[in-house]
């Protein structure tokens, strides 16, 4: 099992990159739901995926061409695409296809993917029951829950951000009430002088 975990890092580290997802927009058929099921905790200890927690939902499509060519995109937890039957993708716009809906925008640290199959492709083909596809020839893992934490992260910047700008606010103000005081102060030190000079 560490083996295992050790080899699907590794393959994240050499053969997947953003730029071998350019398969998705590759014009044909869209892709097909082939099943959908929860990453269970075997999955979890066998390849040690540390982006996916166990019980996480998934989903799995996948195409064919004339040339043979198949093509695998499987996508990790909740997002706009999850209840998709057929998905479609323009630039890295994934959409249902033939839909109003909006859809997601994928961002590279959101997705890896790979110009060949492996082991834990499998595994999750067979986790949710659908049949093994031993030669796929592209295959894209997405990462959903990846889009909510930066979302979170750029939303507790601008906060940050926000409080900051505040807070510089707050401390011009009293900086001006500060500097009327001593303004004032020392005109009434200046008036109390002159009276005195005349006396």
């Amino acid at each position: 099992m560490v083996i295992l975990a050790v080899l699907y890092q590794r393959c994240i580290e050499i053969g997947a990159s953003f730029y071998n997802c350019e398969f998705l927009i590759e014009t044909g058929p869209p892709l097909e739901l082939v099943c959908s099921g929860y990453y269970s905790l075997e999955l979890k200890l066998r390849y040690r995926d540390n982006l996916v927690d166990p019980a996480a939902p998934y989903r799995i499509w996948a195409r064919s061409y004339s040339n043979s060519t198949r093509q695998i995109f499987i996508s990790f937890y909740e997002s706009p695409i999850t209840h998709c039957n057929n998905i479609t993708c323009h630039l890295n716009w994934l959409h249902c296809d033939k839909s109003g809906m909006f859809g997601i925008i994928v961002h590279p640290e959101e997705i890896h993917c790979f110009r060949y199959t492996f082991s834990y492709v499998k595994d999750l083909q067979r986790n949710c029951n659908a049949l093994v596809d031993d030669a796929a020839d592209y295959v894209g893992i997405h990462y959903a829950n990846l889009f909510d934490l930066n979302t979170n992260s750029t939303s507790t910047v601008k906060q940050e951000k926000i409080l900051s700008i505040l807070v510089l606010i707050w401390s011009l103000k009293h900086l001006q009430s500060l500097l009327r005081w001593f303004v004032l102060q020392m005109s009434l030190n200046s008036s109390i002088f002159n009276r005195r000079d005349k006396f």
